[in-house]
């Protein structure tokens, strides 16, 4: 099967924001969707509707879409295959393989959105090279995804990396539904978190104007006491949650990434000073460059991989 004038989508639906981009057979990106996941009832509806978006620029500029690949926060039970723990989009036993076979008739694969981020880590970004390498994403829920030797891997459930579920103290004991550790790094813990500071402090800024993640980072910029000691109540977590991955996987390499990952990056510094003195051997610690965003860059790739197992099928069946 040619692919002159092929083009392939990737979608990373996130808690916050679904993103979607279209893809030439060079790689390049060609257009890009964008909607918030909260814009319908359902966040599959948002998903398909950024397709669709995408679908229409294909054809504005005669290129054919041939498969596509999905990043979602939550994982595929390999044995029921409903998503189990998409609790960021409302999704937990929810068939969304129905919803996908209906509305898409290309080779399509739903993978953990952090499992794509750390494929496309391991084949063009800061996985290179690493005999193993962990990837911790940090955005509005706390994810990751491990590979060693060139694979992910999955575990007996395939929810392997589902390090929100670490514990942050032993208060979170026989809390059923508390997502542990991501409850002190996520964007939404961010904010509020900022706001109780904010109205404990009388000289602090009024809390309604810590609205969001963005905010809180703006606040350390300038040097607010409250942004800056939210920031270091971050980074202890985070450093935390790289001594565990650490003492469990002794990985080679540790890729931040997701909105609050990246926006650590002036601070890697100071994070493996925190993480050095608690474990036998210190990962290097980075964050991802892969651009729009490292979940988009592998499911771009791993949409190209569908194209290609489809023509050899193909070539066989001819």
């Amino acid at each position: 099967m040619s692919t002159q004038n092929a083009a392939v989508i990737g979608v990373d639906l996130g808690g916050t924001k679904c993103s979607a981009v279209l893809a030439d057979e060079a790689g390049r990106i060609v257009a890009e969707a964008h909607r918030r996941s909260d814009a319908e009832p359902d966040p599959a509806d948002v998903l398909l509707g950024a397709v669709a978006e995408l679908r229409a620029a294909a054809a504005d500029r005669g290129l054919d879409v041939r498969a596509l690949a999905i990043g979602i926060p939550a994982f595929i039970d390999p044995v029921s295959d409903l998503v189990v723990g998409g609790f960021n989009v409302g999704w937990h036993g929810f068939d969304l393989r129905a919803r996908l076979d209906a509305a898409i008739p290309e080779p399509w694969s739903v993978e953990n959105d952090v499992n794509l981020a750390a494929l496309g880590e391991a084949r063009v970004g800061a996985g290179r090279g690493a005999s193993s390498f962990v990837t911790i994403s940090l955005g509005t829920g706390l994810g990751g995804a491990v590979v060693v030797d060139g694979r992910l891997l999955r575990g007996r459930h395939g929810a392997a990396g589902e390090i929100g579920f670490l514990m942050a103290d032993r208060g979170q004991l026989r809390r059923p539904g508390v997502m542990g550790m991501e409850t002190r790094v996520g964007g939404r813990w961010l904010a509020a978190r900022a706001r109780e500071l904010a109205a404990a402090d009388p000289a602090a800024d009024p809390a309604e104007r810590w609205l969001d993640t963005a905010a809180v980072f703006a606040a350390v910029e300038r040097g607010d006491r409250v942004g800056r000691q939210v920031l270091e109540e971050l980074l202890e977590h985070v450093a935390m949650t790289v001594i565990d991955v650490t003492a469990v996987l002794d990985p080679e390499r540790v890729v931040l990434d997701g909105s609050i990952g990246r926006a650590l990056e002036p601070y890697v510094p100071r994070l493996v000073a925190l993480v050095e003195p608690s474990v036998l051997y210190v990962p290097e610690v980075c964050v991802s460059t892969l651009a729009p965003t490292a979940v988009l860059a592998g499911a771009v790739a791993e949409a190209w991989h569908l194209v290609s197992a489809d023509a050899g099928a193909e070539a066989v069946r001819g």
